[in-house]
């Protein structure tokens, strides 16, 4: 078997692939979503010859990927049902969704969504069929517990309100993906905060069992924060306190609590971000990854849009989904020619450096997992330039190209822990020269018998310490997914 290290696809810093923490845009989940990256020869900003340790280091799970029980089960933020004054409910579904609907009536909002998937939709040209497992597994059931009949409309005439307090979402993580943040400290793209929610069953987000359909609600980092101009440095200085137990005590204490909302208000509130849709909302995308809908796990991303009903009427619709052909595209002959003409083939080599963008026109609003991309002409692709396009899908990175079982972030049951797929779940930890204690490995799926090394945790490690070393140029390469 060849093991076939990342490496080839170096230029002057290390290949990343962006697949999302849950569900990924080509990737994910956190979320569903999140970000796959070649593994570097080693991080420089995590060896203490070059560099002297930051005190305290960043912690994985404090600062990057927050799945302690103690925060995604705290009873004043995630549930309704603890009168905690300002921080009652400020991290569940039905909140966020309220801060992000602006002028719109929440309810009318969150129900205008959901009945995307009762509907077949055209996206791009490509037709997106109806979900209607949907109706049966959430909808309805989330009907009954606002008061309403099942089978009652949700949106037009008639329309029974969803009570949002009731909203069927179980938190699974807190992300902080100011990794993504672009050169300059973020001058184009300043990274990313999630939320990454699980559908529960019976309308029931307390003690109802966890279905199989994520939801993450996926942040751009505002440019400004009370007022001042703010950067990736600046939010990584805040995130990164999160990591000081003699500040903040451990994870889940009251001081680590107050601090973390701070940061997610300043993210989540409306007015964040003057200029964008409903009042100023930082919301960049929600991403859903789902097999509740019918046949096979779908993967859909959607964003605020005019509907053209008044003044900050902006609704979620579905979007293309970057980086990720329509499933129609497998070996055609305008996704072969794409991808000879970005291979080794010719004398660009965006393949192998994550370079390539995926012509907008290509791609649906929806794509299926589990679903191997491969090329039509035998011999026109290596093994990593295969990988390296796999990887940067949907579909791709929610299963095959990363090992992985559709999500990961797994949704739990009552209180039930999170379990993080095995590619984000590797330890974070550094060898004391600054290479990657442990090596998640996937083997090639098209059966070319490379193994493709990863470490995703000790990448993005090494970015959050490289940012906070005052060092504006990405370590790791950035995919234009994201």
């Amino acid at each position: 078997m060849r093991r076939i290290s990342p490496l080839w696809a170096l230029l002057s810093v290390g290949a990343l692939a962006s697949c999302v923490d849950g569900q990924s845009t080509a990737v994910d989940e956190e979320d569903i979503g999140e970000a796959p990256s070649a593994i570097v020869s080693k991080c420089d900003y995590l060896d203490p010859a070059l560099f002297a340790p930051l005190a305290p280091l960043v912690s994985f799970p404090r600062e990057l990927m927050i799945t302690d029980r103690t925060v995604i089960d705290d009873g004043c933020r995630t549930t309704w049902g603890v009168p905690c004054g300002p921080s009652k409910a400020v991290w569940t579904f039905g909140k966020l969704m309220t801060r992000m609907a602006g002028t719109v009536p929440p309810q009318v909002f969150v129900a205008d969504w959901l009945h995307s998937w009762e509907v077949g939709n055209v996206v791009n040209g490509f037709p997106v069929p109806a979900r209607p497992g949907i109706r049966t597994k959430i909808i309805n059931p989330w009907l009954v517990a606002s008061g309403c009949p099942a089978g009652a409309p949700i949106v037009g005439v008639g329309a029974c309100p969803l009570d949002l307090t009731k909203a069927p979402f179980r938190l699974l993580g807190i992300s902080n993906r100011v990794d993504l943040s672009d050169a300059g400290f973020g001058a184009g793209e300043p990274g990313e905060a999630r939320f990454i929610f699980g559908a529960t069953a019976n309308g029931d987000p307390i003690l109802g069992a966890a279905l199989q359909y994520t939801v993450i609600l996926e942040y751009k980092l505002p440019s400004q924060r009370g007022g001042a101009p703010y950067n990736a440095l600046n939010w990584a200085t805040d995130w990164h306190v999160l990591s000081d137990a003699a500040a903040v005590g451990p994870i889940g204490s009251f001081a680590y609590l107050t601090h973390l909302e701070g940061i997610l208000n300043d993210i989540t509130m409306p007015g964040v971000e003057p200029g964008n849709p409903n009042l100023g909302n930082a919301i960049g995308q929600v991403r859903t990854n789902e097999i509740e809908g019918g046949p096979n796990w779908k993967l859909r991303e959607y964003h605020l849009r005019d509907v053209g009903a008044g003044i900050n009427a902006e609704r979620l619709r579905l979007e293309p989904l970057l980086q990720t052909p329509d499933d129609s595209k497998l070996f055609s002959a305008s996704l072969d020619t794409f991808l000879f003409n970005n291979s080794l083939a010719l004398p660009s080599t965006n393949l192998m450096d994550f370079t390539h963008v995926v012509p907008s026109g290509m791609s649906g609003g929806e794509s299926t997992a589990p679903f191997l991309w491969a090329h039509s002409i035998p011999g026109t692709l290596n093994p990593l330039e295969r990988h390296h396009f796999g990887l940067d899908t949907c579909n791709g990175c929610h299963q095959l190209e990363t090992n992985t079982a559709f999500v990961h972030l797994a949704p739990r049951g009552p209180g039930g822990i999170t379990i993080l797929s095995g590619f984000l779940s590797t330890s974070d930890a550094s060898t004391p020269s600054g290479t990657p204690v442990a090596i998640f490995n996937v083997v090639d799926p098209a059966g070319s018998g490379a193994v493709f090394q990863y470490s995703e945790p000790w990448r993005r490690v090494c970015e959050s310490t490289r940012i906070l070393n005052g060092d504006p140029n990405p370590w790791t390469r950035g995919n234009g997914a994201h």
